[in-house]
């Protein structure tokens, strides 16, 4: 299932959530107006008039509720499934590592960060990789990356000053933060 995929059926439950929230905001409102209307019938104008603008500060306040968890099971709903593709992404790295597209991208991402940092940077991979790395760069200066590092690659500068993560962790932060950030924005009707 795409991400496009989740997000229609969330946005769509998300509807009907607002709308279910709304339809019985309205009958509340609808209710308090008819009996608000009922009980000033002998009373003046004045009367009817602040209670209708009573009822449709009530009416208001209930739409914003509504509006506002409707907001809060989108991006809730939103923050599990974007989890769980985390979880499948990180469960499937391993059969991902022997395809020729993954080396591909480990040797752009080690050619990245030499031209970023120099060629007398230190690289920082795990096991497999270096040998991959070696290969094709037998120059390369190498670490073993700690364990649990299992994807891509980071870098040091030789002075230590800068660092480049290709590492897996940080490129799901990344795109996280993006999304979340897209997300808002979408929650808050701001499509830009």
């Amino acid at each position: 299932m795409g991400l496009e995929e989740i997000v229609a059926g969330i946005e769509k439950r998300r509807e009907q959530e607002t709308s279910k929230l709304l339809s019985e905001a309205r009958a509340e409102a609808d209710k308090i107006i008819n009996d608000a209307k009922a009980r000033a019938a002998s009373e003046s104008k004045e009367t009817i008039s602040r209670a209708e603008f009573e009822a449709s500060q009530i009416k208001a306040r209930e739409q914003s509720k509504a509006n506002i968890e409707a907001k809060r099971i989108l991006y809730s709903s939103m923050a599990e499934k974007l989890s769980a593709a985390e979880a499948e992404l990180k469960a499937s790295i391993s059969e991902y590592k022997n395809t020729d597209d993954y080396k591909a991208l480990l040797l752009k991402l080690y050619s990245n960060a030499l031209d970023a940092l120099g060629a007398d940077c230190e690289v920082h991979a795990a096991k497999d990789d270096m040998q991959l790395i070696k290969k094709k760069f037998p120059k390369a200066k190498l670490s073993e990356a700690p364990e649990g590092f299992a994807f891509g690659l980071y870098a040091n500068s030789s002075d230590g000053k800068m660092a480049i993560d290709y590492g897996l962790d940080s490129m799901l932060s990344k795109v996280r933060d993006g999304f979340y950030s897209r997300l808002i924005k979408v929650i808050n009707g701001k499509n830009d």
